[in-house]
């Protein structure tokens, strides 16, 4: 199944979403950024959620608190944010970006 990004190119500050394989691979890319940039994208995205989960892993079993399965990731540099669910992620601009309502477009996406 697809996700639906034409939600996520809603929000405030919408600069790039994007959907990625388990490997990866951008599937489908929207936005500002050009084509090119889509893979690169998909890559980062990836790796940081695989991180992610590693960590929350290695938190829970060592601090016995609930905090999985990993629901999503942002991260802001500068003037963008990225944040991510699933296989679905987007790049905000910080200033602009509500990240409430980023959250719940990229769970629309995805659900």
């Amino acid at each position: 199944m697809s996700a639906n990004l034409d939600v996520v190119t809603q929000v405030k500050g919408f600069v790039n979403c994007g959907e990625w394989d388990n490997a990866g691979h951008a599937l489908q890319v929207k936005g500002d950024l050009p084509d090119s940039a889509g893979n690169t994208f998909a890559r980062f995205c990836l790796g940081n959620s695989l991180m992610q989960e590693t960590a929350i892993k290695g938190l829970v079993a060592s601090s016995g608190l609930a905090g999985e399965p990993l629901r999503g990731w942002s991260v802001s540099a500068g003037d963008f944010t990225l944040a991510a669910r699933r296989n679905v992620g987007c790049m905000v601009r910080t200033k602009e970006a509500d990240l409430n309502e980023v959250f719940a477009a990229l769970r629309s996406a995805v659900e």
